[in-house]
């Protein structure tokens, strides 16, 4: 059973920026497959799409700048 944190991180993005990071479990565990979204605030839908690989780590090319919400969804959560 995995509690569901939030996290608020502010980011400034140039046009064409690499977001990367980790997705890690309450126990600091790679989070392998979880699914990782990002939406842009003021857009409709997700603007970007990733899956955790093995170790937890995830890349969303491309980024717009602009405010934007990245949520990561556990694998079968």
């Amino acid at each position: 059973d995995v509690a569901e944190r939030q996290s608020n991180v502010t980011l400034m993005l140039r046009t064409g920026s690499q977001l990367a990071g980790l997705v890690v479990d309450e126990n600091g565990k790679p989070a392998a497959g979880s699914s990782i979204e990002a939406e842009h605030e003021g857009r409709q839908g997700r603007t970007g799409r990733a899956e955790a690989d093995a170790r937890g780590a995830f890349v969303l090319d491309h980024m717009s700048p602009g405010t934007v919400t990245i949520r990561a969804h556990a694998q079968g959560g």
